[in-house]
């Protein structure tokens, strides 16, 4: 199983590459700034605001992962 999946990120286009793994960063980004920002919400001016902007954020990855799999199907089918 692994061999195949190794076999196959080696015969994979590099653009469609480095689509995939800067969405993962950016994904990856975005939970860890919701992380940090809901770990410091206690006794800060606009809490309600920041409580909004964690949630977004812990939310917003799902979606540019989808959004991301369809545009590395692009990619991948072009190159």
């Amino acid at each position: 199983m692994l061999e195949k999946m190794k076999r196959s990120i080696e015969f994979m286009p590099r653009p469609a590459y480095i689509f995939l793994k800067n969405t993962f960063i950016l994904c990856d980004l975005l939970l860890f700034i919701s992380c940090v920002l809901f770990m410091n919400l206690d006794g800060v001016i606009g809490y309600g605001e920041r409580l909004m902007l964690a949630q977004l954020m812990l939310e917003t990855p799902s979606g540019l992962l989808l959004l991301a799999l369809i545009g590395f199907a692009i990619i991948y089918d072009n190159c």
